[in-house]
């Protein structure tokens, strides 16, 4: 009897030991963003591999947890890995709330409560696409590893050229849209073969990096610099201040790495560091395995961001690029045949934002830009070679004197340097056909003025002035947006706009001498309607109008057929003939979830034609596409698992140029932009899956890159034979079915 009472004192004795040697922890998963609870999310005590996955509410619970320091690792598919200390003492619960943001961040500040599933970057314009850091990773693909792909898959933009990484909207190009990262806007920020025609090109950027992608289509406010169409900006994630933390991805076409963490322990600073290096000639290759072309590059990206104090904050990037093209024909080459091309970017971007009062902020910027290219043939000659340098500064300010009403101002002055050489080559001797450098400058100012007597309506007036030192020409751009609720969940918004666009360096090279090219000019108005149904679907309705003067044409650069005989190009240069209207309309239908289904449907249909004054033609834009349907669906199976499909189809642009068609191919014909490049389609599909462990996760992609199999071709420099007037290949194939697979490890 005594030994029993011994066991069982011996047993409660134990038992009490070992209850104050461990401890619950309990807790909720939010989305950083909103404050939404996220379900299936895995909890892992990164010491025992103990584990538990959030509830329907976001709730999860650890029992039995060794008492000390414990580190949480908070794994969920199309999120960044976070890692949360805590400490067990044995005798309460531990219950903590954890945030956790989309993409590749790891670092949360402030977390939202109630914010809406629906993002949008400017109040009152009624056709914009906000994409956040989740999307642009499923978007990039796996064969570009590119967020400019992510961006050609939203409503309304146009491209069919699976090569290239620039778009067109709204029957206006690339040269016509505005890009941006960072406030740092220049039309040289991708990876691309620079003075040849018919090459490829990647953006200059990581995809792991970035936060978010805006894409404004109609009148929207001109803060940076003047385009005639549509607006995309980009911004980039600040590194994490909690810890060291390193991804490294291993895709179809690029090997990448980003490397960041705190500054100091008091974490009021953080650093960031990403590269990339690609093998898509090795791609290309598998794709079309006669060609002799390789097409490779690389690119680092650096960001420090310091928290000066409370009001104010620095930041420093830099963005560093090189793309190295070599081609080597099958048929014998010429010695002006293209052997070696480089292109090298650099970019150092400083900023500084000040908040004196909560009604009062400021921000300052400086950056620098510089690309260079050089293309040489066989026998190691350089046959074009050049560069640009901008030095931009930028600062504006945001007041708000009293509720209801926000000002907004600010101006800029730009410096631009370029430099062109063009040669050509016999075995013997060469012809320099262009030697030239040029400067010019511009300085603009621009301001608005939001007004918001209610919740349920604001006004917005602005107008951007500019000086354009080129052509001395100077131009007002005034805008004006509205929105007003309607109804419950029905909002109706209203803009207008005239946008200007001056002639670039390049384009003043190719004038007659004496003439002055002046600004490009669009006059659009626009209305869009918003329902929301319920919170997480809404359908948004949008028609436009937009009129342009003084567009640029290339006069006398094409060969043609005039009064029954072959025209050939004959003192081609620049200038102001084009006038033209553009008619649209677009519906897109969107849901958004933090789990479940996510995505749009959206169609868009354009009708764009220009009409030369001096030549009395008229014809549709050489980006004029009648018909897009663009449409990405993704859906979070469980905590681990993501699928998605992103479908694009499009009637496709016109075959610029004076290009007809019979029963025996490809003819010269007087009618410009006459025929179309067959229409394109293209479904891709993918998969993630994620493994977590006690001290990383590994997530598996794979993709089908169209997978329907469809042949999609896109605009190829021709050749035409003057005598029978045939023309040679004025469109060639782009991506067949292709399976990629890659795989990111994160630390």
């Amino acid at each position: 009897m005594l030994s029993q009472q011994y066991v069982l004192i011996t047993v409660l004795l134990l038992a009490a030991l070992f209850q104050a040697n461990t401890g619950k922890i309990t807790g909720t998963i939010v989305e950083a963003r909103t404050g939404t609870p996220l379900p299936a999310v895995l909890v892992k005590v990164q010491s025992t591999g103990q584990q538990a996955f959030s509830d329907a509410d976001g709730k999860f619970e650890i029992a039995d947890v060794p008492v000390g320091s414990q580190t949480l690792l908070v794994s969920v598919v199309g999120f960044g890995l976070v890692r949360r200390d805590v400490m067990v003492d044995g005798t309460n619960d531990v219950n903590v709330t954890i945030p956790v943001n989309e993409g590749a961040s790891t670092y949360v500040e402030n977390v939202s409560v109630g914010g809406s599933l629906f993002r949008e970057a400017e109040p009152g314009v009624a056709t914009q696409s906000v994409l956040g850091s989740r999307e642009i990773l499923a978007l990039r693909g796996l064969i570009a590893d590119d967020p400019f792909r992510a961006v050609q898959v939203l409503p309304g933009v146009t491209t069919g050229d699976d090569f290239r990484a620039e778009f067109a909207m709204r029957g206006l190009g690339p040269g016509n849209i505005g890009i941006s990262i960072d406030g740092v806007d220049s039309p040289l920020l991708f990876h691309t073969v620079r003075g040849v025609q018919d090459t490829g090109s990647v953006g200059l950027i990581n995809s792991d990096i970035l936060e978010s992608a805006n894409l404004l289509a109609g009148p929207h406010p001109q803060r940076l610099n003047s385009h005639l169409g549509s607006q995309l900006d980009f911004a980039t994630r600040d590194g994490s201040r909690e810890r060291l933390t390193v991804r490294a991805l291993l895709s179809a076409s690029a090997a990448s790495t980003v490397w960041e963490g705190p500054l100091g322990s008091s974490k009021k600073a953080s650093w960031l560091v990403a590269a990339r290096k690609s093998y898509i000639d090795w791609l290309l290759r598998q794709i079309d395995s006669t060609t002799g072309t390789t097409f490779g590059f690389t690119d680092t990206q650096a960001k420090l961001t310091f928290d000066l104090s409370p009001r104010q904050t620095l930041r420093v990037s830099a963005i560093a690029g090189q793309s190295v093209l070599r081609e080597v024909e099958d048929e014998s080459p010429g010695v002006n045949t293209l052997d070696r091309a480089t292109n090298t970017t650099l970019i150092a971007n400083l900023q500084w934002r000040f908040t004196p009062s909560a009604k009062l902020s400021t921000s300052q910027q400086v950056y620098l830009l510089t690309a260079d290219y050089r293309n040489r043939v066989l026998d190691g000659r350089t046959r074009e070679e050049g560069g640009d340098r901008d030095l931009t500064w930028r600062g504006g300010a945001e007041w708000s004197p009293k509720s209801g009403h926000l000002v907004e101002f600010g101006a800029l002055a730009q410096s631009l340097h370029m430099r062109r050489v063009d040669r050509r080559f016999t075995s013997t001797t060469e012809q320099l056909l262009v030697d030239t450098t040029g400067d010019a400058w511009s300085a603009a100012g621009w301001a608005q003025y939001r007004w918001t007597p209610s919740a349920r309506v604001s006004v917005t007036p602005g107008v951007r002035f500019e000086h354009w030192q080129l052509f001395d020409q100077s131009k007002a751009s005034p805008w004006l947006l509205a929105e007003f609720e309607v109804r419950s969940a029905m909002r109706l918004r209203f803009g207008a706009g005239i946008q200007h666009q001056s002639a670039t360096m390049d384009h003043a090279l190719g004038t007659l001498p004496g003439d002055a090219l002046v600004p490009e000019r669009s006059a659009t108005i626009e209305a869009g309607l918003e329902q929301r149904i319920g919170s997480a679907w809404r359908i948004n309705l949008s028609a436009y109008h937009r009129q342009d003067d003084d567009r640029l044409r290339v006069v006398n650069g094409e060969i043609r057929i005039e009064n029954n005989r072959v025209v050939l190009p004959n003192t081609a240069h620049w200038d102001n003939v084009l006038t033209g209207d553009t008619n649209g309309a677009e519906i897109v239908l969107e849901r958004r979830s933090i789990g479940g289904f996510n995505g749009w449907l959206s169609y868009a249909w354009s009708d764009s034609r220009v009409e030369d004054i001096q030549r009395g033609e008229s014809y549709p834009a050489d980006f004029d596409q009648r018909h897009t349907v663009n449409a990405y669906v993704g859906y979070r199976w469980g905590g681990r698992t993501s699928l998605s499909a992103r479908i694009r189809y499009g009637s496709n642009f016109p075959i610029a140029g004076y290009v007809g068609e019979d029963s025996l191919g490809y003819t010269l014909s007087a009618q410009r932009n006459g025929i179309r490049i067959p229409e394109y389609a293209r479904l891709d599909l993918r998969g993630d899956r994620t493994f977590t462990y006690r001290k990383s996760r590994l997530t598996l992609f794979i993709e089908v890159v169209n997978a329907t199999n469809h042949e999609n071709f896109r605009l190829n420099g021709f050749g035409v034979n003057g005598v029978t007037r045939r023309v040679f290949d004025p469109i060639e194939s782009v991506f067949p079915l292709l399976p990629v697979a890659g795989v990111l490890v994160e630390f």
